[in-house]
C-alpha cells in the first residue's frame, strides 16, 4: 500500500467518497463505495501516488478492486450494525469475509471490516 502521510501526526488523510475535494485538499487519498466513481475512473483521476480504498461485499466485488487498483478494501457488511443501514445487503459474516481474504491472499491488497457490532460478554 502506499505510505504517503499528512499532518504532524504522520497519519494519512483520506477522504470519503469527494475525488474533488482529494483534489482540492491533496490528501493521501480517497475511499469510495460501489455506487460512488467507478474505481479505474478514479484510479486516472488520483494518479498513481494516491492510496484508493474500495468497498467490497463479495469475492467478485474484491478481485475487481485487487484488478483495478485499489491498495486496500473495505468488507462489509460483516455484521449487522445500527451505524447505517445494512437491512438490504448480505451479511457476510466469518464465512463471506473469508472468502473475500482467499481472493486478497498474496496481491498485496490489505483489508478492513466495515460493520463491526459491539462484544456482548
Amino acid at each position: 500500500m502506499r505510505k504517503r502521510s499528512d499532518g504532524k501526526y504522520n497519519v494519512p488523510l483520506l477522504i470519503n467518497d469527494r475525488i474533488d475535494v482529494h483534489l482540492a485538499v491533496g490528501s493521501a487519498g480517497i475511499h469510495i463505495g460501489q455506487s460512488d466513481t467507478p474505481l479505474p475512473l478514479a484510479r486516472k483521476l488520483v494518479g498513481s501516488d494516491a492510496i484508493i480504498g474500495h468497498s467490497v461485499s463479495s469475492a467478485e466485488e474484491a478481485q475487481f478492486a485487487v484488478d483495478n487498483g485499489a491498495d486496500y478494501v473495505g468488507i462489509g457488511p460483516v455484521w449487522s450494525t445500527n451505524s447505517k443501514d445494512v437491512t438490504h445487503k448480505k451479511i457476510l459474516g466469518c464465512d463471506g469475509v473469508g472468502a473475500i481474504l482467499e481472493v486478497l491472499a498474496g496481491t498485496g491488497v490489505e483489508a478492513v471490516a466495515i460493520g463491526a457490532s459491539a462484544l456482548l460478554f
